[in-house]
């Protein structure tokens, strides 16, 4: 799906056999009716952020493209999350490319962070052929249930009316040690 520029373990069958019997990792396939594989995606658990997990590792084969895949995959790693008792999922998605982030923003998931030029060139076979630079990412949260009521950090001081503003846009007022 993507010519061999994505995360490296996704080349690997026996690597995500692994992530997944280690726990690390929660797959799921999408197959036609005749067992060919159309698409993959993982939630990711990540033992530094206990509470949240990352919804990623998803490709769509190009021949598959357009049929609702990336939709099914949310919300079904939503779906996942929610039987795990998770506050909530986030998802990075490349800004090169718009299909990756329709499905999530289309399930409520709000942007709350970018990350610029953070991966090297990755080429998305048949839909930026001609990007050239490094890639950012647009990283996107949604609570499972309802957002908590506030949240209490010590905010520095030039940086306390941009925090406030992303986290207001989650749903969330910050209260201010």
């Amino acid at each position: 799906a993507y010519g061999y520029s994505y995360c490296e373990h996704i080349y690997y069958p026996e690597r995500i056999a692994e992530l997944n019997a280690r726990g690390k990792v929660r797959s799921f396939v999408a197959v036609t009716g005749e067992g060919e594989i159309m698409g993959h995606a993982w939630l990711s658990f990540l033992a530094q952020d206990q509470g949240i997990a990352e919804m990623g590792g998803a490709f769509v084969d190009p021949r598959f493209r357009g049929l609702g895949c990336l939709g099914s995959f949310a919300r079904i790693l939503q779906e996942e999350a929610l039987q795990e008792n998770l506050e909530g999922v986030f998802v990075e998605s490349v800004t090169a490319h718009g299909y990756s982030q329709k499905p999530v923003h289309r399930d409520g998931f709000r942007d709350c962070a970018l990350l610029l030029g953070k991966i090297s060139r990755t080429r998305f076979r048949e839909i930026d052929e001609e990007e050239k630079q490094r890639l950012s990412l647009l990283v996107s949260f949604r609570f499972l249930d309802n957002p908590p009521e506030s949240r209490r950090f010590a905010l520095p001081s030039r940086h306390r009316e941009m925090l406030r503003k992303i986290y207001a846009h989650l749903n969330v007022p910050l209260v201010d040690f």
